[in-house]
């Protein structure tokens, strides 16, 4: 499966993910925000932790109170599914388009979009179970939640350094064809 989404990408596929990529960075993750944190009266959220702090978490979780850990978990199987697609959509065709033009490892490179979001929708699993099991307390569910959230800004970061190192060796390469 992931060779034919190796072979079947084309930069009309790569420029499509890449608007809708940029409108949700740009118009939809500001809105969503700013409505969970109008909601649930917070911002701290579980998702956007890349320390591993175990009391932070619990702490969070009390903070948001009932209806704010009910919020959560709405957000978690609503937006939260819907914004993994689309930033696995843009990172797999992005690195494609650049990999096909560049390096040309092949398939190896898709490896990273889907492992972010094996450990995103880990990450939402464990977070909501950790929100409704509420007051009882898990440090392993926990510990889950935020290894899981560890691992997943990991390969998102490992993606954008990916698509930005291939973007400079491919525009490197159609300067060079220019110049000749």
């Amino acid at each position: 499966m992931i060779y034919k989404v190796y072979q079947k990408v084309t930069w009309k596929n790569a420029l499509i993910s890449s608007i809708i990529f940029i409108g949700f960075v740009a118009f939809v993750l500001p809105y969503i925000s700013a409505l969970s944190t109008r909601l649930i009266g917070i911002s701290d959220s579980p998702d956007t932790m890349f320390a591993f702090d175990l009391n932070r978490l619990y702490q969070i979780r009390e903070l948001y109170g009932e209806y704010g850990r009910r919020i959560y978990i709405i957000l978690r199987y609503t937006f939260d599914i819907i914004w993994p697609i689309v930033y696995t959509l843009f990172f797999v065709s992005s690195l494609v388009f650049l990999d096909r033009r560049t390096i040309k490892k092949g398939i190896v490179i898709l490896y990273l979009p889907f492992l972010a979001v094996l450990f995103d929708l880990c990450e939402n699993i464990g977070a909501t179970i950790f929100f409704v099991i509420y007051p009882m307390e898990s440090d392993f569910i926990g510990i889950f939640v935020l290894a899981s959230s560890m691992f997943k800004w990991l390969f998102v970061l490992l993606n954008v350094f990916c698509i930005l190192a291939l973007s400079i060796i491919y525009l490197i390469r159609r300067i060079q064809n220019v110049k000749k």
